[in-house]
C-alpha cells in the first residue's frame, strides 16, 4: 500500500492554536513519504454547553472531534473523492511503518480501513496483516471509501438523534456490521499512551508501543494464523503454543560440560523433549545427550560475530520442521537446569508465552547503542537488546527465525544479543503481551566484565552463599557458566521436588 496512491484525500487533523503539533506531524509525514492536507480541528473549548448533555471538558472535546470528522467527510464528498484518510496530529506510527505498509493491500470490498484500533471483539484474520473488524474502537487513523461516506454520515446523524455520546470511536464500531471494515494487525498507528484529561493525564487504551492494553488474550490466535498462514485454526482450541514438546537447542563449542545433570533432567520426559545441537567442534561431542543430535547445517562460528546468529537460525530452522515442538530453548554447553523439567512444563502449561529479558534502545548501554547505530536500515525505536539465550513459543519462533536479516548485522559485534528481539519489532510483531520479560538463564556479571562469571564451586567463592540464593530466587529455569568439574550438581536443583 502507498497511502497517497490508495486514498484520493489524506487529511491530518490539527487544532489551529497547536502549531507545535502541526510542525511535528508534518515532519513525521515527510519522513514517511506521505503528502497530507491539514484539516482544521474544531476547538472543544468553543463548544457551548447547550450542545452537549455533559458539561465536562472531555465531552466537549469529544463532540468537537465528532463535528470535525463530519465536516471532513462532507468536504471529501463535495470534492468527489473516491476515498479519504484521516490522521490525528498526535499519532504514534510504528517505527518501521514506511516499510511495513508496503506489504499491505486493501481488500477489494473495503469500506472502512484503520491503521490501528482497540479490539472489543476478536477480529477475523483474512490474510497477511489484514483482519476483518467485528467490533473495534478507533478514530485516530482510518480511511473511508467514497461510496460509503453517505452511509457513515447517516450513522453519525443517527447517533446525534439518539442522544448517544458523540465519540467517533463508538460510532465507527457500530458501523462494522453494515460497512465492511478492515484493519492492520498488529497496530501500525495509535494515539499516545498518555492522553490529556481535565485533571492531568490518564493512561489510555494503548501502550507506548501502540499495543492495546485490554482484552489482549482474545488476539493471540490472530498472530498464530499470521505465523502459519492458516485460517482453519479454531480460536482457543488448537493453539500452536499449547505445550507439546520442547526443543532444546544447544549452541556449543563441543560437548556439554555437565551431561550427567542433563541426563537426569530429561529422565522420564523423553517423549516431551527434542534435542538438537550445533557444536563448533563436532568431534568433541562424546556424551549420549548430544550424540545423534547434531544438525547437518554446521557453520564456522566466532565469538561476537553474526555467525553465531546464523548457527542459531540453523538450529531453529531444523527444530521448526518438527511439528510437535511447541517451544524452543537456546542454551550453551555451560548451562545447567536449576529447576526441574516438570516445573518448566507446568509453567508453560499455565502461561505458554515466550520468555526472555528485553529492553528497548533507550535502555541500552552506550556500547549497545553505538553498535546499533551502525545499522541505518533499522529504525532506532525497533532496536531491542536481549540476552543470547531465550525461550520462544512457536509463533514467535516462526516470525523470528524464518525471515533472514543477518546480512544487516555483518559488522555488528555481539549481534546475538540484539538480533531476535529487534527483527521481531522490525517486522511489526510486538514483544509486549507476547513475551514474558524475564530471563530464562541466570548469569552473574561483574562490573565492567566482558563476559559472565564462571563458577567451579559456589560455597568457596568470595561471594559465598549469596550467589546460590540469588540464582535459585531468580525465577530462571537455567544458569551459566559452569565449567566441567563444577559442583553445581550436588545441590540437585534440577530434580523433581
Amino acid at each position: 500500500m502507498n497511502i497517497n496512491e490508495s486514498f484520493d484525500l489524506v487529511f491530518y487533523l490539527n487544532l489551529a492554536t497547536d502549531q507545535n503539533a502541526r510542525f511535528s506531524m508534518e515532519a513525521r509525514l515527510r519522513e514517511l513519504g506521505v503528502s497530507a492536507e491539514r484539516f482544521p480541528t474544531i476547538n472543544g473549548d468553543s463548544i457551548r454547553p447547550r450542545y452537549v448533555s455533559n458539561k465536562e471538558t472531555d465531552i466537549r472535546w469529544q463532540y468537537a472531534r465528532y463535528l470535525t470528522i463530519r465536516l471532513a467527510l462532507r468536504e471529501a464528498r463535495r470534492r468527489g473523492a473516491r476515498s479519504v484518510c484521516f490522521l490525528e496530529d498526535d499519532l504514534i506510527f510504528h517505527p518501521n511503518f514506511k516499510e511495513i505498509i508496503k506489504t499491505i493491500h486493501l481488500p477489494e470490498d473495503w469500506g472502512i480501513f484503520c491503521f490501528g484500533c482497540d479490539h472489543q471483539v476478536a477480529p477475523d484474520w483474512i490474510e497477511g496483516r489484514i483482519v476483518r473488524l467485528r467490533k473495534a474502537m478507533f478514530s485516530h487513523a482510518f480511511a473511508v471509501r467514497g461510496r460509503d461516506i453517505n452511509r457513515l454520515l447517516k450513522f453519525i446523524r443517527a447517533a446525534s438523534v439518539r442522544g448517544a455520546d458523540y465519540g467517533m470511536d463508538r460510532i465507527l464500531s457500530e458501523t462494522q456490521d453494515t460497512i465492511r471494515a478492515y484493519g492492520c494487525f498488529p497496530n501500525l498507528a495509535s494515539p499516545p499512551a498518555y492522553q490529556p484529561k481535565k485533571n492531568g493525564k490518564y493512561q489510555g487504551e494503548y501502550s507506548n508501543n501502540g499495543v492495546q492494553r485490554f482484552r489482549v488474550n482474545e488476539l493471540s490466535d490472530i498472530l498464530e494464523r499470521m505465523a502459519t498462514n492458516r485460517i482453519d485454526l479454531v480460536p482457543g482450541q488448537t493453539s500452536l503454543n499449547a505445550v507439546k514438546k520442547v526443543g532444546f537447542l544447544f549452541l556449543t563449542k563441543g560437548d556439554l560440560n555437565h551431561p550427567e545433570i542433563w541426563r537426569e533432567y530429561f529422565s522420564g520426559y523423553e517423549d516431551r523433549v527434542v534435542v538438537l545441537s550445533h557444536p563448533k567442534y563436532p568431534k568433541h561431542v562424546k556424551s549420549s545427550v548430544l550424540t545423534d543430535t547434531i544438525i547437518d547445517q554446521l557453520i564456522e562460528t566466532r565469538w561476537g560475530e553474526v555467525s553465531l546468529v546464523r548457527a542459531t537460525r540453523n538450529l531453529l530452522s531444523n527444530a521448526l520442521e518438527i511439528d510437535d515442538i511447541s517451544h524452543f530453548i537456546l542454551l550453551s554447553e555451560s548451562c545447567v537446569p536449576i529447576q526441574s523439567l516438570g516445573t518448566l512444563l507446568k509453567r508453560l502449561s499455565l502461561d505458554s508465552r515466550s520468555r526472555f529479558r528485553y529492553g528497548g534502545y533507550s535502555r541500552g548501554t552506550p556500547i549497545q547503542k553505538s553498535r546499533a547505530q551502525r545499522i541505518r536500515e533499522i529504525p532506532e525505536r525497533c532496536w531491542v537488546f536481549q540476552p543470547q539465550w531465550w525461550l520462544m513459543d512457536r509463533k514467535m519462533a516462526l516470525f523470528a527465525g524464518l525471515p533472514d536479516f543477518t546480512h544487516l548485522f555483518e559488522d555488528v559485534v555481539a549481534s546475538d544479543e540484539m538480533y531476535f528481539g529487534s527483527v521481531l519489532t522490525y517486522q511489526g510483531i510486538p514483544l509486549e503481551g507476547n513475551v514474558v520479560n524475564q530471563p530464562i538463564t541466570w548469569t552473574w556479571w561483574e562490573h565492567d566484565a566482558g563476559s559472565p562469571s564462571a563458577w567451579t564451586t559456589l560455597e568457596s567463592s568470595r561471594h559465598g552463599r549469596g550467589i546460590l540464593e540469588d540464582m535459585v530466587n531468580s525465577g530462571a529455569f537455567f544458569a551459566r557458566k559452569f565449567p566441567p568439574g563444577a559442583d553445581i550438581g550436588k545441590y540437585g536443583l534440577h530434580h523433581e521436588s
